[in-house]
C-alpha cells in the first residue's frame, strides 16, 4: 500500500448484506470503527430483526432494501432499481458490497449510479460446492461483480486462489487484507476459561457428565457443510470410543436444509450420542464445554466456527478445503482430513478422541495463532487502512 495522509471523515459508505444476521455476526465491528474514524455510515439489507439490530449497536443508519438470497429474476430486478434510486438520492462516496447476491445487486446499481468506489468483499464462493447450471450462473454473477468493482477484496488466501484460477477475477485485482478473516476475533470474549465454572455449568446444562469427550459442531444443517458424511464418521466410531463421548450439533434453524435436518435427526433418535441445540446466543460458554470442535464443509469463506473455538483454546479437527486449510495448520493448530470422507474423518475423532495430551497441545498452539494474527483489533487495523490509504485517495481526487 501506498502512504498518503488521507483521512476516511466524512466519507458516505453504505455497507450492503443480504441479510441482517450476516451485520449482526460479523460486520457490527466494522461499522463502528468506520463510524469512529468519521465515516458516515448505512447499512443497507433485508428488513429484519437482525439488520436493525446490527445498526442500533453500531450506531448507524438503517435502509432495510430487501434482497433474495435465491435467483429471483424480477425480484432482482425491483431491488437493482430500488439500490440504484437509493445511490442516486444519497450520493454516497463508498458502496461496501458483502456476500454474492448483495455485491451482485449493490455493486451493479453502484456502477449505474457513478459510485465512484466500489468493494466487492467475497466472504466465499458459492460457487465451489454448486453443479450444473446453477454453478454456471454463479460464476458469471460473480465474476460480471468482480469486474464491475473497483476494489475485490477476498477473506482467505485459498478463496482468493481458487477464484483466480476458475477465471472468477483477475489476480492483480484480488486482494486480502492482513492474514484474512472478515472481523478476525474477540479474544477477551473468546478465551480458556481456567477455573472451570463455565465448562461445568455449561455441561450440566446439555447433561453432559465431566468425563465425557464433547465434540462440537456449528453451523446451518446444509449438504456442504457435510452434514451426511459427520453423520456417518460419527457411527463408524467404535462403540467403546463413542461412549465415551457426546455429538453436540449447535446451530441448524435458520434455512437448513430437510434432508440434512432428517439424517441429524434419525442419529438422534438411534441413540448414539447425537444432541441438537439450535442456535445458542452466547457461544463462549458453549466452546468453553467442548473437547473438540468438528468442521467437515465442503468450503468455507473463512470459518469463524473454526478460529472463535481456537480463540478459547479447542482443537480443531477440519476437511482440507478452501477457507479451513486457513484457518487450520495441520497436525500444528489442528487436523484436516479429506472432503466426504467419512472413514478419514471418523478416524481423526477417534484419534483427538483418545489422545488428551494431541487435544491440549493443538488446543494451546490453535489459541497461540490467533492471537498472533487474527485479533479482532489486528484484522480491522488492516481494513481502516485499507481505507485511509487506498479508498479515501480515490473519492478525494
Amino acid at each position: 500500500m501506498s502512504k498518503t495522509n488521507a483521512t476516511i471523515e466524512g466519507l458516505r459508505v453504505l455497507q450492503i448484506t443480504t441479510l441482517g444476521i450476516s451485520a449482526k455476526s460479523f460486520l457490527i465491528e466494522h461499522f463502528k470503527r468506520l463510524r469512529a474514524r468519521g465515516a458516515d455510515v448505512t447499512l443497507v439489507c433485508s428488513d429484519d430483526a437482525d439488520g436493525n439490530v446490527a445498526a442500533q449497536a453500531a450506531g448507524i443508519r438503517y435502509t432495510p432494501i430487501n434482497i433474495e438470497q435465491q435467483i429471483a429474476p424480477f425480484a432482482d430486478l425491483l431491488t437493482l432499481f430500488k439500490l440504484w434510486r437509493l445511490f442516486r438520492r444519497v450520493r454516497p462516496d463508498v458502496v461496501h458490497a458483502h456476500m454474492t447476491k448483495a455485491a451482485l445487486l449493490g455493486i451493479t446499481a453502484g456502477w449505474f449510479a457513478g459510485v465512484r468506489v466500489r468493494i466487492y468483499h467475497n466472504h466465499g464462493l458459492a460457487l465451489f460446492s454448486a453443479r450444473g447450471l446453477r454453478r454456471r450462473i454463479l460464476f458469471v454473477a460473480d465474476r460480471i461483480t468482480h469486474r464491475l468493482a473497483t476494489h475485490s477484496l477476498f477473506c482467505s488466501e485459498s478463496t482468493r486462489d481458487e477464484a483466480i484460477k476458475a477465471g472468477v477475477v483477475e489476480s492483480k485485482r484480488a486482494r486480502i487484507l492482513g492474514e484474512g478473516t472478515i472481523s478476525g476475533v474477540d479474544v477477551e470474549k473468546f478465551r480458556p476459561y481456567e477455573d472451570g465454572i463455565v465448562r461445568a455449568q455449561q455441561r450440566q446444562a446439555w447433561g453432559v457428565s465431566e468425563d465425557t469427550i464433547v465434540v462440537g459442531f456449528v453451523g446451518r444443517l446444509l449438504v456442504e457443510k457435510g452434514i451426511a458424511e459427520l453423520i456417518d464418521a460419527w457411527r463408524r466410531i467404535a462403540p467403546e470410543v463413542r461412549d465415551r463421548a457426546r455429538l453436540i450439533m449447535i446451530g441448524g434453524g435458520v434455512r437448513g436444509e430437510p434432508e440434512m435436518q432428517a439424517i441429524v435427526e434419525h442419529a438422534v433418535a438411534e441413540n448414539l450420542g447425537v444432541q441438537t441445540l439450535g442456535w445458542v446466543e452466547h457461544m463462549p460458554d458453549c466452546y468453553a464445554a467442548m473437547d473438540i470442535l468438528v468442521l467437515p464443509s465442503w468450503r468455507e469463506g473463512f470459518p469463524y466456527s473454526i478460529i472463535e473455538a481456537q480463540a478459547t483454546g479447542v482443537p480443531v479437527l477440519a476437511t482440507h478445503t478452501t477457507g479451513n486449510v486457513d484457518a487450520v495448520q495441520h497436525d500444528t493448530t489442528g487436523l484436516l482430513v479429506p472432503v466426504r470422507d467419512p472413514v478419514a474423518l471418523s478416524g481423526a475423532i477417534t484419534r483427538l478422541i483418545c489422545d488428551p495430551q494431541e487435544r491440549q497441545r493443538l488446543g494451546e498452539q490453535g489459541r497461540q495463532r490467533i492471537l498472533d494474527e487474527f485479533t479482532q483489533d489486528k484484522v480491522l487495523q488492516h481494513m481502516i487502512t485499507f481505507y485511509e490509504e487506498e479508498v479515501s485517495p480515490c473519492v478525494k481526487r
